[in-house]
Order: structure tokens, then sequence, then C-alpha cells
């Protein structure tokens, strides 16, 4: 189920760039060495086509370990900031739409 899972996140990705280094596929990318881009992560059946919110926990944990800051612009999907140890900060952006200007003027 695993496999398929993998399978079905890299054809609904198609040609975007995956992270697929140290044993991970994850649909994110390096916009610079301290900044990443993602999709939302996951839970229940929408893994098989997005990142699973444990892998993407899994990632931020081995790879930035307590160096890291989430911004969740996807106020639609609800996963457990507790997983990132609460280092997530709720952006309410409507999915598909530009942040307005006070948003961008949070960061």
């Amino acid at each position: 189920l695993c496999k398929l899972g993998q399978y079905f996140r890299q054809w609904v990705g198609q040609d975007r760039s995956r992270y697929t280094l140290f044993g991970f596929d994850l649909d994110l990318t390096y916009i610079t060495p301290s900044v990443i881009a993602m999709s939302v992560p996951s839970v229940g059946t929408e893994t098989h086509f997005r990142n699973p919110v444990e892998e993407v926990a899994r990632f931020f944990h081995t790879r930035h370990p307590k160096k890291f800051q989430i911004f969740n612009l996807c106020p639609e999907r609800a996963y457990d900031f507790g997983l990132f140890e609460d280092r997530v900060v709720r952006i309410d952006v409507q999915d598909h739409n530009p942040p307005t200007i006070a948003h961008l003027v949070m960061f």
C-alpha cells in the first residue's frame, strides 16, 4: 500500500520537482537553503496524492532539527501541529488565491 501511495503522489505531481534524497519522496523544493515550498501535509486518504504529514514531520526533524518554522497558508486542511513541535503559524489564505497585503505584512 505504501508503494501505491508513492506511485500516486509521483503521478499526480507529474513534472514537479520532488525531494528524493536521504530516503524521502516529498513534493517540496528548496527556494533558498533556508526557505522551502511544499504542499500542505495530509492525513487519511489524501496521503495517496499529497505529502503524508508524518513524512513531512520526519523530514523537518531529521534535516532541520529545531531550526524550522512552518507557515500554513491553507486553512481548509487540518493536521496535527504537535507533530512539528507547534512550530506552525496558520495564516488564513484561501486555496489558489494570493495573500492580502495584511498577510504579507505578517511576514
